[in-house]
Protein backbone atom coordinates (compact mmCIF):
# COMPACT_ATOMS: atom_id res chain seq x y z
CA UNK A 1 0.00 0.00 0.00
CA UNK A 2 1.48 3.26 -0.59
CA UNK A 3 -0.58 6.40 0.29
CA UNK A 4 0.24 9.14 -2.07
CA UNK A 5 -0.02 12.29 -0.05
CA UNK A 6 2.46 14.72 -1.67
CA UNK A 7 2.17 14.60 -5.86
CA UNK A 8 5.66 14.65 -6.24
CA UNK A 9 6.05 13.56 -9.49
CA UNK A 10 5.96 9.73 -9.39
CA UNK A 11 9.53 9.79 -6.94
CA UNK A 12 7.31 7.98 -4.61
CA UNK A 13 6.24 5.45 -7.23
CA UNK A 14 10.10 4.47 -7.78
CA UNK A 15 10.24 2.58 -4.42
CA UNK A 16 7.67 -0.17 -4.44
CA UNK A 17 8.37 -0.73 -8.35
CA UNK A 18 12.02 -1.92 -7.72
CA UNK A 19 11.04 -3.51 -4.58
CA UNK A 20 8.56 -4.99 -7.04
CA UNK A 21 11.45 -6.66 -9.59
CA UNK A 22 12.91 -8.67 -6.72
CA UNK A 23 11.01 -12.11 -6.75
CA UNK A 24 9.75 -11.90 -2.67
CA UNK A 25 7.52 -8.96 -3.78
CA UNK A 26 7.12 -9.60 -7.53
CA UNK A 27 3.64 -11.49 -6.83
CA UNK A 28 1.96 -8.55 -4.48
CA UNK A 29 0.00 -6.29 -5.48
CA UNK A 30 0.12 -2.45 -5.71
CA UNK A 31 -2.39 -0.39 -4.40
CA UNK A 32 -2.03 3.24 -4.50
CA UNK A 33 -4.55 5.56 -2.22
CA UNK A 34 -4.91 9.61 -2.44
CA UNK A 35 -6.73 12.10 -0.79
CA UNK A 36 -9.17 14.69 -2.15
CA UNK A 37 -11.15 16.74 -0.79
CA UNK A 38 -15.02 16.69 -1.04
CA UNK A 39 -15.24 19.33 -3.47
CA UNK A 40 -12.76 17.62 -5.82
CA UNK A 41 -13.68 15.83 -8.53
CA UNK A 42 -12.87 11.62 -7.02
CA UNK A 43 -14.02 10.43 -10.29
CA UNK A 44 -11.08 12.42 -12.68
CA UNK A 45 -8.82 12.19 -10.13
CA UNK A 46 -8.77 8.75 -10.17
CA UNK A 47 -8.66 8.47 -13.99
CA UNK A 48 -5.73 10.69 -14.19
CA UNK A 49 -4.01 9.00 -11.71
CA UNK A 50 -4.59 5.40 -13.53
CA UNK A 51 -3.25 7.10 -16.79
CA UNK A 52 -0.21 8.56 -14.68
CA UNK A 53 0.90 5.12 -13.62
CA UNK A 54 0.06 3.79 -17.17
CA UNK A 55 2.65 6.16 -18.30
CA UNK A 56 5.09 4.86 -15.55
CA UNK A 57 3.83 0.92 -16.82
CA UNK A 58 3.12 1.01 -13.01
CA UNK A 59 0.44 -2.02 -12.55
CA UNK A 60 -1.79 -0.78 -9.58
CA UNK A 61 -4.98 -0.60 -8.12
CA UNK A 62 -6.03 3.23 -7.54
CA UNK A 63 -8.39 4.26 -4.56
CA UNK A 64 -9.40 7.84 -4.32
CA UNK A 65 -10.20 8.94 0.24
CA UNK A 66 -12.45 12.00 0.42
CA UNK A 67 -11.68 13.88 3.46
CA UNK A 68 -12.74 16.91 4.46
CA UNK A 69 -10.80 20.50 4.27
CA UNK A 70 -10.27 20.52 8.40
CA UNK A 71 -8.39 16.94 7.69
CA UNK A 72 -6.32 17.63 5.22
CA UNK A 73 -3.14 19.11 6.51
CA UNK A 74 -1.91 22.80 5.00
CA UNK A 75 1.37 21.88 4.61
CA UNK A 76 0.37 18.65 2.33
CA UNK A 77 -1.58 21.44 0.13
CA UNK A 78 0.77 23.78 -0.21
CA UNK A 79 3.80 20.73 -0.99
CA UNK A 80 1.51 19.61 -3.77
CA UNK A 81 0.75 23.15 -5.26
CA UNK A 82 4.51 23.71 -4.94
CA UNK A 83 4.77 20.61 -7.08
CA UNK A 84 2.48 20.97 -9.20
CA UNK A 85 3.54 24.66 -10.42
CA UNK A 86 7.13 23.05 -10.53
CA UNK A 87 6.09 20.74 -13.15
CA UNK A 88 4.30 22.88 -14.99
CA UNK A 89 7.34 25.25 -15.26
CA UNK A 90 9.95 22.27 -16.17
CA UNK A 91 6.51 21.69 -19.24
CA UNK A 92 6.69 25.19 -20.46
CA UNK A 93 10.57 25.15 -20.09
CA UNK A 94 10.36 22.02 -22.53
CA UNK A 95 8.35 23.29 -24.95
CA UNK A 96 9.97 26.68 -25.19
CA UNK A 97 13.00 25.10 -25.58
CA UNK A 98 11.51 22.85 -28.32
CA UNK A 99 10.37 26.07 -29.94
CA UNK A 100 13.36 27.89 -30.16
CA UNK A 101 15.47 24.93 -31.68
CA UNK A 102 13.15 24.62 -34.51
CA UNK A 103 13.33 28.38 -34.83
CA UNK A 104 17.08 27.79 -35.27
CA UNK A 105 16.55 25.67 -37.36
CA UNK A 106 14.45 27.68 -39.69
CA UNK A 107 17.55 30.46 -39.84
CA UNK A 108 20.14 27.95 -40.32
CA UNK A 109 18.42 26.49 -43.72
Amino acid sequence: DIWWIVHDGGLLMLLPFLLKQHRTWRKCRLRIFTVAQVEDNSIQMKKDLKQFLYQLRIDADVEVIEMHDSDVSAYTYERTLIMEQRNEMLHEMRVSKSSRSKMVGLYTI
